[in-house]
Parts: structure tokens; sequence; C-alpha cells
């Protein structure tokens, strides 16, 4: 148990140094990032001892997985230097916390509170969609990216979100598969409709995000069978309210 809590610093200690050290030479990324990524994965299956071809690992798996891979794609977007390092830090940061979740609940689950573990998700599940949007926004500004190829990865990337949420908030409503597919054809929809806006692809992932939240938190309420209308007005009402902030706040072209 020792060397498994040792593993929740150490690897955020060392996908750190690996980030940093790709930004100091971007050839290094050839043989740092792959190689950080399968030490990633194989951290996840020595905390939990879960079987790498086991679903409940991939559960556990699928947020930190795509998170760095969205980060490092980021990161290359990104000009400024002090908001890189900023990001890798915060990477890290966030990867301690989630590996002290698995431990957590793995050894101490007499202790551990669940909702901390679905709130936390949700949390990763929204970072890892609004770095997905804005990478997706670059692929298609930058590098003329087909629309077909660019809308797969979105769905593919949000059918993976949406089962990480279901099994992290134990959805196990039979029609959840169909609610995912309309949460994909949505948030299709406004990612290429919100494209039109005048303002930048931070602030045009940044709205399709807050979207993205209130329809999974209806659609969630739905499924466990807890919806109703005072509910929907108070996240149409914070809906609004972060909409508001986000204008008032973001510099328009």
């Amino acid at each position: 148990m020792f060397f498994k809590r040792l593993t929740t610093f150490f690897i955020p200690l060392l996908a750190l140094i690996g980030l940093e050290l790709i930004f100091f030479d971007i050839d290094l990324i050839y043989y740092l990032g792959p190689l950080l990524l399968l030490i990633l994965l194989y951290s996840i299956k020595f905390i939990s001892d879960r079987r790498i071809f086991g679903r409940q690992y991939w559960d556990f798996s699928i947020l930190p997985l795509l998170l760095f891979i969205n980060l490092t794609f980021t990161l290359f977007i990104i000009s400024s230097i002090l908001f890189r390092h900023v990001l890798i830090l915060a990477f890290s940061v966030t990867l301690f916390f989630y590996l002290e979740n698995i431990f957590y609940s793995r050894f101490y689950e007499e202790k551990y509170q669940r909702e901390t573990f679905e709130n936390f998700s949700l949390f990763l599940n929204l970072s890892v969609f609004f770095l997905t949007a804005v990478n997706l926004n670059a692929i298609g500004i930058f590098l003329n990216a087909p629309f077909w190829l660019v809308s797969l990865i979105l769905i593919l990337v949000n059918s993976l979100l949406g089962i990480q949420l279901f099994w992290s908030n134990k959805i196990t409503n039979k029609f959840r598969f169909a609610y995912l597919l309309v949460l994909n054809l949505i948030a299709l929809e406004f990612f290429w409709c919100i494209n039109f806006l005048p303002a930048n692809f931070y602030v045009n992932s940044a709205v399709i995000t807050i979207l993205y939240y209130f329809i999974w938190e209806i659609f969630k309420a739905r499924l466990n069978e807890k919806l109703e209308a005072k509910l929907i007005w108070r996240y149409a009402v914070l809906t609004v309210i972060l909409m508001l902030l986000l204008i008032l706040t973001s510099r328009w072209i």
C-alpha cells in the first residue's frame, strides 16, 4: 500500500518534469509523449488493482488519458510561455488529486465519499470537453481539417466522456445510450453553429462547454427520474449567469 500511495505523488511529478522537458526540446515529444502516456495508464492499473482489459480500469482511465492528450495538443496552440507552465502545473496537481481519489476509493472505502469522485469527475469531464473544443477549432482553422474528421473526433471524445459520466454517477437506466446519442448530436450542432460567433475559439469553446454542462445536468436528472421544473430553472439561470460573465470578461473580435 505504501508504494501505491507513493505513486500518487511520483506520477504527477514525473508528468510535470516530462511535459516541461518536451517544451524545452520539442523533438522529445516523439519519445516522452508515448512514454508518459504508458506510465500514466500503468500507474492507474497499479493503484486501482484492476485488470487492464477490465471495464472498471478503463472507466478510471478515460479522463486522465483524454486530459493528457488534449493538454499536450493545447500547449502547442498557446503562445504564452508563462501560461504553458501554469497549465502543466495545473495538470500535475489535478492528476495528483485524481490518483488520490482512486487510492482512497480502493483502500479507504469506508471513509470515502462517493460524491467527491462524482464532482471531481464532472470537473475533469468539462475540462476535457473544453480542451477538445479548443483543439478541434484550432485544427479546423490552422490545418483546414475536413468537416467529417473534426465531427468524428468530437463524437468519439463526447461518447467516451458520456460513458465515464454514466459510470461515475452510477446511472444504469436502459435508455442512457439513447440520451448519449442525442447529447452527441446537440454538441455537434452547437459546435458548428457557435463557430460563427464573432469571437476567438477560446470563447467559442467556453460557450459550448457551458451549454454541454446544462444539457448533461438535465439529462442526468431525467435518467435518475429526478427532473423537476425548478431544477431546470436553476440550471438555466446558472447557464445564463455564466454566459453573461463570459461575454463581459472576454475580448471579442
